[in-house]
C-alpha cells in the first residue's frame, strides 16, 4: 500500500469518530510520514493511537522511545526502551548504544552497535548507515568513518547517502575540496536528489564560488520551491557575488520577493541590513533589522549590530523615545555600553540633538566605571560639531587627567583647551608633542578635512603656524607664555 493512500484511510478513520484498528507497521509509516512533513501535532495524535492498539509492539515502543528522547525525556525513554520484551531487538540496541555516546562512553557504545546481530543485505547495510549517522550526530568522524566503510558498497541501494554523509564529515573538518568529489558521486548516482544540491551549494558557499552555488541552488529550488535552506543560501550567494560589481538591486529585490519570516538566518540579516544602510534602503533596512531579532540570540554580536543600527534609523527618523533603552538591552558590560552610548551620542551630535547629547553624555561621565579611553572621541566630536559649551562641561569633568586618553585625541585637546584659555593648555601641548606620542599618530595618519581641527595631524601643524613655529619646543614655549598671559588677565 502506497504511503499517501495509507495516510489518506488513517485520516478519514479519524475523522469518521468512530474507533478504528490498523496496523502497527501503518501506523508507524503514517506517523513517519507525518515527522518527515513536519506535522508534529498529528504525528503525535498516530502514535498515541498506535500505543492504544498496540501497547507491547517493539516497533511503537521503540518509536515511542525515539520521541520521548527528541523531548529531552531521557530518562522516561530508557523506562520505555527497558520495557521492550526482545532486548537483542537492533533497534534496542541501537538505542542503547546511542545513549552510551551522549554519555562520551565510546566503548560503551560500540559494545551496543556490535552486539546488534547481523542481517541480510540491504538490511546489514542499513544499520551500518544508522550507527554512523549516530557518531556523525555526536561529532565522532573518525568512528562514523569506519562504519561507512563497511557499507559504502555500489550495490547498496543508499549507496548515494552513504557519499553525502562522508560529504558531510569532509565539509565538516573544512576538507572541501575532498567533500565536493564525494557529492559529485552522489549526485552522479541520483541527479534528482535535492539534499546533494543543496550540499553541494554550502560547499561552492563556503569556497567562495558563488556563481556556481547559484546554479546549484537553482536546481534544488527547481525540485523543491519551498526549501528554506536553498531560499537561504540563495540570499547568501547573491548578496557575496554582489560585493564584486557593488551592484546589489537584484540581492535586495530578490529579499523583497520572500515571504516575511522564511530567512531566520540572523548573521546574514545583519549583514543585509548593513549594506541596504550603505546604500540607503533605510525603510527595507529597518524591516530586515525587525525579523531578524528574534533570531539572534542576546548578548550576540549580530543582535548588538542590530539593535544599534536600530537605534541610527529611530534617530534618523527623529523617534528618540526608546532609543537608549534599546541600547542598554544590546549592552552586555559596563565598557560596551560606554562603546555603544559613545557612538549613539556622537550620532546624535551629528544629526543636530546636541541637548539630548549632553544630556546623555553628563549620564556617561558620571558613572563610577567611566573609561577614559572614549574621553577623546567625545572631545573631537563636540569640537567638530562647535559644540563649545559642551566641550567646556566636559572639560571640566574630565580632563584633568587628560594623559589617560588615547594619543591621537591630544593635540585636538589642546584645541580646546586653548579656545578655553584653560592653564593646562601648556602641559597638553607639551605632552601631545612628545616625540614618541608624535610618531604614535604621524604614522596612522590619514588626510581629512584641513579645516577639521579634530585631526591631530592638522592640529600639530596648525599649532606650529599659530606661533610662526620651526620645531615643537619653540611651540611649546609660546604656549606657556600664552598661559602665562592668561594668568595675568585673570
Amino acid at each position: 500500500m502506497l504511503i499517501i493512500k495509507k495516510v489518506k484511510e488513517y485520516e478519514q478513520a479519524v475523522k469518521s469518530g468512530k474507533s478504528f484498528y490498523m496496523d502497527s507497521n501503518d501506523l508507524l509509516d503514517v506517523y513517519d510520514y507525518y515527522i518527515d512533513n513536519q506535522r508534529e501535532l498529528d504525528a503525535a495524535a498516530c502514535l498515541h493511537k498506535a500505543l492504544l492498539l498496540h501497547p507491547k509492539n517493539e516497533d511503537v515502543l521503540v518509536a515511542y522511545a525515539i520521541c520521548l528522547r527528541s523531548l529531552d525525556k531521557r530518562v522516561e525513554a530508557i523506562n520505555v526502551i527497558k520495557s521492550v520484551e526482545n532486548q537483542s531487538h537492533p533497534d534496542v540496541l541501537l538505542f542503547y548504544g546511542e545513549n552510551e555516546l551522549s554519555k562520551a562512553n565510546l566503548d560503551g557504545a560500540e559494545g551496543f552497535f556490535n552486539a546488534i546481530p547481523h542481517d541480510e543485505q540491504p538490511y546489514q547495510w542499513r544499520m551500518q548507515y544508522d550507527i554512523a549517522q549516530i557518531y556523525f550526530d555526536y561529532g565522532y568522524y573518525q568512528k562514523a568513518n569506519e562504519w561507512l566503510d563497511k557499507c559504502d558498497d555500489s550495490k547498496n541501494p543508499e549507496y548515494r547517502q552513504v557519499q553525502e554523509l562522508r560529504a558531510k564529515i569532509c565539509f565538516t573538518l573544512g576538507q572541501y575540496a575532498q567533500a565536493e568529489q564525494l557529492i559529485n558521486k552522489s549526485i552522479d548516482a541520483n541527479p534528482y536528489d535535492e539534499t546533494s544540491w543543496l550540499l553541494l551549494s554550502d560547499v561552492q558557499l563556503m569556497t567562495e564560488q558563488y556563481g556556481k552555488a547559484l546554479e546549484s541552488i537553482e536546481y534544488v529550488l527547481a525540485f523543491n520551491t519551498k526549501s528554506k535552506q536553498a531560499i537561504r543560501n540563495k540570499l547568501f550567494a547573491l548578496l557575496y557575488n554582489s560585493y564584486k560589481s557593488e551592484d546589489f538591486v537584484k540581492t535586495f529585490d530578490y529579499y523583497k520577493s520572500l515571504p516575511e519570516g522564511i530567512i531566520t538566518d540572523s548573521t546574514l540579516l545583519c549583514e543585509l541590513a548593513d549594506k541596504m544602510i550603505s546604500f540607503d534602503k533605510v525603510r527595507d533596512a529597518e524591516k530586515v533589522i525587525i525579523s531578524a531579532l528574534p533570531f539572534a540570540p542576546v548578548g550576540s554580536a549580530e543582535r548588538i549590530n542590530l539593535l544599534c543600527n536600530y537605534v541610527n534609523i529611530l534617530v534618523e527618523k527623529g523617534e528618540l523615545k526608546n532609543t537608549k533603552q534599546i541600547l542598554q538591552s544590546a549592552s552586555i558590560n559596563s565598557l560596551n555600553y560606554q562603546k555603544l552610548m559613545n557612538d549613539y551620542i556622537i550620532h546624535l551630535l551629528w544629526k543636530g540633538y546636541t541637548e539630548e547629547a549632553l544630556a546623555d553624555l553628563k549620564e556617561i561621565i558620571e558613572s563610577d566605571s567611566y573609561n577614559y579611553h572614549f574621553a577623546g572621541k567625545y572631545i573631537k566630536h563636540l569640537i567638530k560639531y562647535s559644540c563649545f559649551e559642551s566641550a567646556r562641561f566636559f572639560w571640566e569633568h574630565c580632563f584633568k587627567g587628560y594623559k589617560s586618553i588615547d594619543i591621537e585625541y591630544v593635540l585636538p585637546l589642546a584645541f580646546v583647551a586653548r579656545e578655553l584659555k584653560s592653564t593646562m593648555y601648556s602641559d597638553i601641548i607639551e605632552y601631545g608633542g612628545d616625540p614618541i606620542n608624535v610618531n604614535r599618530w604621524f604614522y596612522s595618519f590619514s588626510a581629512t578635512d584641513p579645516n577639521d581641527f579634530t585631526n591631530s595631524f592638522y592640529c600639530y601643524e596648525y599649532f606650529k603656524a599659530i606661533y610662526s613655529a620651526d620645531n615643537w619646543e619653540d611651540v611649546t614655549k609660546c604656549a606657556k607664555n600664552e598661559v602665562k598671559s592668561w594668568k595675568i588677565q585673570s
